[in-house]
């Protein structure tokens, strides 16, 4: 049995202006869910989303598309 208490760490993959990528970080936050987002992660270097996570202090990578198509892996 799983330690009730344990925060879930996520990345988010995510591509616009990042409204939904901030609307989600507030919620998790507000409702002190066991959930941190760790990492956002973009294949478009100019994508407002990467403004947003900085802002709320969510470390990101930008990686080409092909990077991410064959090998998605959920921990």
């Amino acid at each position: 049995m799983q330690n009730a208490s344990r925060t879930v760490k996520v990345a988010v993959l995510a591509s616009g202006e990042g409204s939904t990528f901030e609307a989600l970080v507030h919620s998790i936050r507000n409702k002190n869910l066991p959930i941190e987002v760790v990492l956002l992660l973009t294949d478009k270097p100019k994508a407002g989303v990467i403004q947003r996570a900085e802002g709320l202090g969510v470390d990101v990578a930008v990686r080409p598309l092909s990077k991410f198509s064959h090998s998605i892996v959920i921990v």
